[in-house]
């Protein structure tokens, strides 16, 4: 085993009113702070609608990569995920996985999906504007 000490840089806290874009409000938040990666440890909230990558039944190949959307109206979730810089694109790439859970349906866990479309002005890098 290997270990190292690991000082964590800036802490934040973020709280995104009703009606704010999940993935639109958090890359506007990473670029205006200067955040290229980072983690989300948790975060609760509701959504009036997510577009999941998962499923609601077993899979064929569980081995296999899941790349099936399912879009889902009003849910709660339970989730973290990770930021990463996206290269290629020059932008801020968010991972995030969740649980959710909707009113009269057992809980789903996937992850939620970010457009693949290419990085909008305020998800990329200060310097790429």
């Amino acid at each position: 085993m290997r270990s190292t000490r690991i000082d964590t840089g800036r802490t934040f806290m973020l709280a995104l009113d009703h009606g704010e874009d999940f993935f639109t409000s958090l890359t506007a938040f990473c670029s205006e702070q200067g955040i290229r990666a980072g983690f989300i440890p948790s975060f609760v909230g509701g959504f009036s609608s997510a577009r999941l990558v998962g499923s609601c039944k077993p899979l064929a190949n569980p081995e296999a990569p899941l790349w099936e959307e399912i879009t889902v109206e009003t849910l709660e979730a339970l989730g973290g995920g990770t930021l990463a810089w996206d290269t290629e694109q020059d932008c801020l790439a968010p991972h995030i996985h969740v649980a959710a859970g909707l009113k009269g349906t057992p809980p789903m866990d996937g992850s939620l999906t970010y457009s693949a479309q290419p990085c909008s002005s305020s998800a990329k890098s200060p310097s790429s504007r």
